[in-house]
């Protein structure tokens, strides 16, 4: 998907006609970035990434691939980029994105988890890595659905999108104009969009399609983008995305000098469309884009994409009310339909369903086209649409006609050229299936049970119960599914087969009733050993708490110890001992709640001897990248020393820090000893004597596997293998004895 799409999603920058000499200083190419001119600054990054090996050149290089949506390069620039030191966490993302388009799941998977280590609440990573785990289930095929290209004239050589139907006609905007002298656009250095309308004579697979041409008069045409566009019922009035541009003030910017995208009203007169300077939307703003418009079937309420303050991540998905002759303020369609992705392209069919596309949502690669019921700010859960709609390429604007058997959508998965995207027809047989799951003794509905679809025992999917115990489904017509209802706590699935009619006026409805598990018996058993021997430890002390229990053990004479646990409490368990570093562990206790049930989890708790040469890793000592700091994760890390050291007062010790083999090994030596001079330094403190601790860095010399990479060596090691040698270690080097007050720290 070209970012003209995100007509799409992001700034629109008008540059006119720069050269493509190639510029090979980093300032030249940087200035030319800035100003978005994206396609036109590759071949000077590229001379800097190849030949100079420029960090910032490889990264901002990648950046362009991606912008102008050229996945196959992306993904080549962002394996460079994730390498350096100087990259950024988010190019993991990028890099895991560039992979989904290239259909490389597993290797996408990992880095989506690798960059999750370092943000942890990005809701649409977390979206992306359980698509990558469920990526069959998107990929097997909708039988719903029939899809058909459209031929020429409506897609040529160059893009074709944001498909719309006008009393039977297809209004789509394209690039193809090349005949007319416009601006071009830097971004991707191809002309801008306008809009065209063709006539359509049959059904959509049959269907023979007018010459295109251009919809508009001098008041709605202007020399910048426009399109995509959205029609009232009676056909008298077009909202219309157009750059920020009018008659009387000429180009509008922000203050960054970007031209952002804005909502128009057209109204049919004398059969030209005509527009005003005051028929901007009131809610437009030279600071943020506003575009994509889709109104409902009844004119009441406009659906919309911007990327205004207070939104969720990019564009989103906005909602705004017809009144008088303007709309409401804008309402943000929730954290159900956006992501700190784009969502883009919203539509709405006559029964009230929410089609849009999205980037954040679990899919395929790229945008995918998902649906949702609702309104407003409240929705059912979202369903991807899934092959043949949606593909590992970008797949957006999609409409339906009135009667929902048909209708149009985008994707570039043709790719003829960098990102051309194609307008596809698709024919469909439609039944909504709605359904409610209950507790079979209460009959109290169950909410975020989990409920799959399968046809042919292939899974089409799973959507969560909403808090009314309700789900839905859109199934093809005069087909048999099986429809499976689970949760936690509860026992096996229940599954029911329904057959839908050939007749889509005939509605489904299913009942799933669950049986809730019974507690029986619920045991915690396990072994406390000598972690260098392996030998049973006696007398250990044990400790289970959780945000609602407390249990506590010995160990027996040979290790062994045991308590009842409650079910479905993650208990942290602590092992400890006088003369031992403790041991602490997280337990899932679960599956314990079912007729005549009973479960045991089996644990192994493995205690340290405090002992002269001891040598203990500390967990989750990091650092920030090239630096050496004392985090506040790593000073809660650091205080259990500190605890262990008060309690045990004969106790000394040497801090070593560890690096992994890459940057030098000069550098990685400086490194290691600054990060455990630091933590050293943060020990004395807070109380502890000088003479009791020392520090040492080792760098790259003690590496715990084989991932060394030093001259002309290149480490095949994955991210989290160099994540093992990165290290913060304590090693005891003296100790007389005596009491282990600190039982509850784990080192």
């Amino acid at each position: 998907m070209k970012p003209t799409k995100l007509i799409l999603s992001l700034a629109v920058c008008l540059l006119f006609a720069m050269t493509a000499s190639a510029q090979t200083s980093i300032d030249k190419a940087n200035a030319m970035y800035d100003k978005l001119s994206f396609n036109s600054v590759i071949p000077n990054y590229l001379l800097l990434a190849k030949n100079n090996k420029n960090p910032e050149a490889i990264i901002k290089l990648a950046n362009c691939y991606r912008m102008i949506n050229d996945m196959k390069n992306a993904e080549e620039w962002y394996k460079e980029a994730v390498k350096l030191n100087e990259s950024e966490p988010n190019n993991k993302l990028y890099y895991a994105q560039a992979l989904m388009a290239n259909e490389q799941y597993n290797e996408a998977k990992f880095w989506l988890n690798d960059y999750l280590t370092s943000v942890p609440s990005d809701k649409r990573a977390k979206n992306l890595a359980d698509a990558c785990n469920n990526i069959k289930s998107f990929q097997n095929l909708n039988s719903s659905y029939e899809v058909f290209q459209l031929p020429y004239p409506i897609n040529t050589s160059k893009s074709e999108m944001g498909p719309s139907i006008y009393k039977g006609d297809l209004i789509f905007s394209s690039d193809r104009d090349s005949l007319v002298v416009r601006n071009s656009h830097s971004w991707t250095g191809r002309n801008f969009y306008e809009i065209y309308n063709s006539s359509v004579r049959g059904d959509v697979e049959v269907a023979k399609y007018g010459k295109p041409s251009k919809i508009g008069s001098k008041n709605t045409l202007t020399r910048f983008h426009e399109g995509p566009v959205t029609f009232t019922k009676d056909g008298n009035t077009m909202i219309f995305t157009r750059n920020n541009f009018s008659k009387a003030e000429g180009v509008g910017k922000d203050n960054e000098g970007t031209v952002k995208l804005k909502l128009y009203q057209a109204d049919l007169s004398s059969g030209k469309w005509s527009s005003s300077d005051g028929s901007a939307m009131s809610f437009n703003s030279d600071q943020y884009n506003v575009a994509h418009p889709a109104l409902t079937g009844d004119g009441k309420t406009l659906y919309f994409s911007s990327d205004m303050p207070g939104g969720y991540g990019g564009m989103d998905i906005y909602v705004a009310r017809k009144s008088g002759n303007g709309y409401s303020n804008p309402v943000n369609a929730g954290p159900a339909i956006n992501t700190e992705g784009d969502e883009v392209f919203p539509f709405v069919d006559n029964n009230g369903t929410l089609y849009f596309a999205s980037n954040g949502q679990p899919g395929m690669g790229g945008l995918d086209v998902f649906s949702a019921d609702g309104e407003g700010s409240d929705w059912s859960a979202v369903t991807n649409l899934g092959n043949p709609i949606n593909s590992s390429f970008d797949d957006f604007g999609f409409v339906s006609q009135d009667a929902g058997d048909g209708g149009y959508f985008v994707s570039n998965r043709a790719q003829r050229a960098v990102g051309d995207d194609d307008i596809y027809a698709f024919k469909r047989c439609v039944i909504k299936m709605n359904g409610i799951v209950v507790d079979k003794n209460t009959d109290e509905p169950i909410a975020n049970a989990i409920v799959k679809l399968e046809e042919f025992g292939k899974g089409l999917g799973s959507v969560k119960s909403d808090a009314s115990g309700k789900f839905s489904y859109n199934v093809g017509c005069d087909k048999e599914y099986k429809v499976c209802g689970n949760k936690d706590g509860y026992g096996d699935a229940v599954c029911k087969t329904i057959r839908s009619s050939a007749n889509a006026k005939i509605p489904l409805f299913v009942k799933l009733p669950l049986e809730a598990k019974k507690l029986n018996n619920c045991t915690i058993t396990g072994t406390v050993v000598d972690k260098k021997y392996g030998t049973p430890v006696a007398g250990a002390f044990i400790k289970f708490s959780s945000s609602n229990d407390l249990l506590t053990s010995l160990s027996d004479e040979n290790g062994r110890f045991s308590v009842q646990g409650s079910p479905f409490n993650n208990y942290s368990i602590n092992a400890s001992k006088e003369g031992f570093f403790a041991d602490i562990q997280n337990k899932q206790i679960g599956d314990c709640m079912s007729t005549n049930y009973s479960s045991t989890s089996e644990v192994r708790m493995q205690l340290t001897k405090i002992e002269v040469g001891a040598v203990v890793e500390i967990q989750n000592v990091y650092y920030d990248l090239n630096k050496y700091d004392i985090r506040y994760d790593a000073a809660l890390e650091l205080d259990k020393i500190v605890d262990l050291m008060r309690n045990n007062p004969s106790m000394s010790i040497e801090l070593g820090s560890h690096t992994d083999c890459r940057a030098t090994i000069a550098y990685n030596e400086k490194l290691s000893s600054n990060r455990a001079r630091s933590a050293a330094d943060y020990i004395v403190q807070h109380g502890i004597g000088r003479d009791r601790i020392t520090s040492r860095g080792y760098g790259e010399s003690i590496l715990k596997n084989g991932c060394a990479c030093e001259g002309k060596v290149k480490s095949p090691c994955s991210e989290a293998e160099h994540q093992n040698n990165r290290r913060t270690e304590i090693k005891v080097t003296g100790y007389n004895g005596g009491s282990l007050i600190g039982k509850d720290r784990q080192f």
